[in-house]
């Protein structure tokens, strides 16, 4: 989390905004919705439980305009489903990043499905 003493110095170099939610996974929807509110996306998932796979998505997906999508292992919170079930004929495409002690065979099988795919 980003303190009100950082935000506020960063406020003076450009214009910042909170998006935030109760856990990351809401954090991470939340940031979907406000920067991909319509429209096509691609999708970059990534493990929420271990930084380095997240940090090269995150690098990735501002390289490419793409949405980052954070998992739980083998976890989908109800949430990032809800949005994926939602907004299904918006994604594109679809990039695991990480191998399968990150993001396990199911988790592909997870978002498909949710996907309607």
């Amino acid at each position: 989390m980003v303190g009100a003493e950082v935000a506020a110095e960063l406020s003076t170099y450009a214009s910042t905004a909170r998006v935030a939610g109760p856990d990351r996974y809401q954090t991470n929807m939340a940031l979907v919705q406000r920067y991909w509110p319509s429209g096509k996306m691609g999708m970059l998932v990534a493990t929420a439980l271990d930084y380095p796979d997240a940090l090269c998505a995150g690098a990735a997906a501002a390289r490419s305009g793409q949405a980052v999508v954070l998992m739980g292992g083998r976890y989908l919170h109800p949430k990032t489903r809800e949005f994926l079930e939602n907004n299904e004929s918006r994604f594109t495409t679809i990039t695991m990043i990480g191998g399968d002690n990150a993001l396990p065979p199911v988790t592909d099988w997870m978002i498909r499905k949710s996907l309607a795919r």
